[in-house]
């Protein structure tokens, strides 16, 4: 018996399979990346190992040989509506506690901030729904592996140079001289809002509307003379930073007391503007300052310096629903948002039960999820 099929040509099959993975990539959530943009020539405080190039952009691409430094390039200007011109920011510096011939995910921040990414931009609950881009910060010593993964995982990555300070700043811990890096993010005078969030952070509800909060309207700066100081750098004329209330323990009210007016830097927004970060810059340069914070902390107390209560430029306070350190089941029956804590850590660290088995979770979704995309692509990392 013969057959009246006609038989497969090779371009119908791979038409077929064309189809499929398109479907596939679709059905994934997998984004066409956007033209890349890059910074203005901001030329105070650079790096003497910095170099400017007005013409590299920041390409989303599977493999990348380099990447971008701070004044090289910058990220897409992407979102959507009121959302155009916001991101979510972290950063990811050195591994103190690992050697470079360890895995990749022996580094707990890294797979935080897996995690975290895979929150913001894929898991269906927590995802933005407002195409509001992810950028991580790295230093120069984190490796290209991580890099790539990250990158891979949707995020834009941009180094970030050195920033440095006076002898008399004096971090309490070898690690934290890299978290003053975080200051370049006032320079990012592309973006209208940014959210710095720590990478050891769980999320359950979605973080879009922290942009929309009150405290992340810009405001007047106060004029009360004897709070200016002349070895400081001018204030702007208006500005915004917002945040959330440290939390020292896990007998913390719910909701917060207030009593204590010290934010926490580990998840913040700000409105980036030139004279800002001049401030900032003059705050751990230049003369002795050391009676003004303690750099033990040492970006943390300068913004909790630079933003007191009493002074011409206090923080603002957001929701205290959207964040919490030192997360106990009162806050989670309460319904915060998001959680500030090390839960890959179990060794020294506490970990409300439910949020651990949380977070444990979610990571199993986030590498079963990139496990199917980088089969979708068929060029899998590793």
């Amino acid at each position: 018996m013969h057959s009246n099929r006609k038989p497969t040509s090779c371009r119908t099959v791979i038409l077929s399979i064309s189809t499929i993975l398109l479907i596939a990539f679709i059905a994934l959530g997998i984004r066409s990346p956007s033209p890349s943009q890059t910074l203005a020539d901001i030329k105070s405080y650079v790096s003497p190992k910095a170099r400017y190039n007005a013409t590299t952009g920041l390409s989303i691409v599977r493999e990348q040989a380099t990447f971008p430094t701070f004044y090289e390039a910058s990220t897409n200007i992407v979102g959507s509506g009121n959302y155009k011109g916001v991101a979510f920011t972290m950063m990811l510096g050195a591994d103190f506690y690992n050697s470079d011939a360890d895995p990749d995910d022996a580094d707990g921040y890294f797979v935080g901030a897996r995690v975290l990414i895979y929150q913001l931009l894929h898991s269906p609950k927590t995802r933005t729904k407002n195409n509001i881009p992810v950028i991580v910060f790295v230093t120069e010593e984190v490796k290209h592996s991580k890099r790539q993964r990250l990158m891979a995982d949707g995020a834009m990555i941009v180094e970030l140079p050195v920033f440095e300070t006076a002898e008399w700043v004096s971090p309490a811990q070898a690690r934290w001289p890299d978290v003053n890096r975080k200051l370049h993010l006032a320079r990012m005078t592309e973006y209208k809002k940014l959210l710095f969030i720590d990478c050891d952070h769980l999320i359950l509800e979605r973080l879009d509307g922290v942009f929309d909060d009150q405290a992340t309207e810009t405001r007047p700066i106060r004029n009360n003379a004897s709070e200016f100081r002349r070895d400081e750098a001018p204030l702007p004329t208006d500005y915004m930073v917002a945040a959330i209330p440290e939390q020292f323990n896990h007998e913390h009210d719910v909701p917060p007391s207030y009593v204590e007016w010290y934010m926490n830097a580990g998840f913040y927004v700000i409105r980036p503007d030139k004279a800002l970060f001049r401030y900032y810059a003059s705050l751990m340069t230049g003369t002795d300052k050391s009676d003004r914070y303690n750099s033990g902390f040492p970006e943390q107390n300068m913004f909790n310096y630079a933003h007191r209560r009493d002074g011409n430029m206090p923080w603002g306070r957001l929701d205290w629903r959207w964040t919490v350190n030192c997360a106990t089941r009162r806050d989670y029956d309460a319904g915060v948002k998001s959680y500030h804590e090390k839960f890959w850590d179990e060794e020294n660290y506490w970990h409300e039960p439910t949020l651990l088995a949380t977070w444990k979770q979610t990571r199993v979704e986030m590498e079963d999820f990139h496990l199917r995309r980088d089969r979708a692509l068929a060029r899998p990392l590793q």
